[in-house]
């Protein structure tokens, strides 16, 4: 792509750190791009075909994650400016290797269908590596050598890899688990892709412990005596996954291990769960049966979780995770 159309292309990233680092090591206008504030793989997704509904109940899981630290839902966010995408005549879509960003490759897909947007208008600039030797988990990581000199070119979707973004994305809207494991089964042809959903079934709660797997990353995390939220859930982000969730979303999920409405919550929490720096947690004696596989979470406490369009709850039989497997009820 000759520079000058690369310039006047409409971009479209994951997150403001991201954003910001095109807009001053590329160069381009502030007006070239627009950027996804929604992590996309966390929270309700259910399937629909109204994209005002979808756009709706987004923003209502950020406004309940984020709540007063909300980011803006306008000017250059792409969810509330979805119509530009249409009067572009180049859209390149910037990605790394995470699950967020590689549905909202597919979600963008989606858009095109719902809007009539012509594909040829899609292009996408993938990277696998941060800097060298170092896997691109997320955009917002990527160093500033790779933005300016190690830059893949934007390449177009070919009909093979619209199909399997559109099947993708059916997979994580379909509110039945078992959609998941047929997809995982065989090889598909765009294999990042599909090892970023690969990621979705470590969500789902292990049948020993009854943990996500981050819930149980910020268990192993908390101690007997009192840390501030904030400390667990920085310790916790320091895993390496291409699973790239942000600090809130682990601190809604520590908050709700020590809901005050569990039966057995396996941590304790002492101060105001506004914000992560304001409260302290614990382990309870329950949460170091749970981590000892001496009791399971889901079945003292029920579960009301979203993976997906999957909305696991006590109403019906709970789908576990056993190793990388997911266990469908019978």
């Amino acid at each position: 792509m000759d520079q000058d159309r690369f310039q006047d292309s409409l971009h479209v990233v994951f997150g403001d750190s991201a954003g910001g680092s095109l807009k001053v090591f590329r160069g381009l206008r502030p007006d070239r791009f627009l950027i996804c504030v929604d992590p996309i793989s966390c929270g309700p997704a259910p399937a629909t075909d109204n994209l005002d509904l979808w756009s709706s109940r987004r923003e209502a899981y950020l406004n309940a994650l984020f709540g007063e630290l909300t980011p803006s839902l306008e000017g250059e966010q792409v969810l509330r400016n979805v119509e530009r995408l249409g009067r572009e005549k180049s859209v390149i879509f910037w990605s790394g290797l995470s699950l967020d960003e590689q549905l909202i490759l597919a979600w963008l897909v989606f858009v095109f269908d719902l809007k009539g947007i012509d594909h040829g208008k899609l292009r996408v600039i993938q990277f696998e590596e941060a800097r060298p030797g170092a896997p691109a988990v997320s955009m917002g990581i990527v160093c500033r050598e790779s933005l300016l000199e190690r830059q893949p070119d934007p390449r177009s979707l070919g009909v093979a890899e619209l199909a399997e973004l559109r099947r993708a994305w059916s997979v994580f809207t379909s509110s039945d688990p078992a959609d998941l494991v047929r997809y995982l089964a065989e090889p598909g042809p765009i294999p990042l892709l599909q090892n970023a959903l690969r990621q979705l079934v470590y969500r789902y709660p292990d049948r020993h412990s009854g943990l996500s797997i981050w819930d149980e990353r910020l268990l192993r995390q908390t101690t007997e005596r009192s840390l501030k939220a904030a400390r667990v859930v920085g310790q916790t982000l320091g895993y390496d996954s291409i699973d790239y969730v942000g600090d809130q979303y682990l601190f809604e999920r520590l908050i709700a291990l020590g809901s005050p409405d569990l039966a057995s919550p396996p941590v304790s929490i002492v101060g105001s769960t506004r914000a992560m720096r304001f409260c302290d947690v614990a382990i309870s004696a329950f949460g170091e049966k749970v981590l000892a596989g001496e009791a399971n979470h889901v079945e003292e406490n029920g579960i009301d979780d979203w993976i997906g369009g999957v909305h696991l709850t006590g109403e019906r039989p709970v789908t576990y995770r056993d190793g990388d497997t997911l266990v469908l009820p019978r």
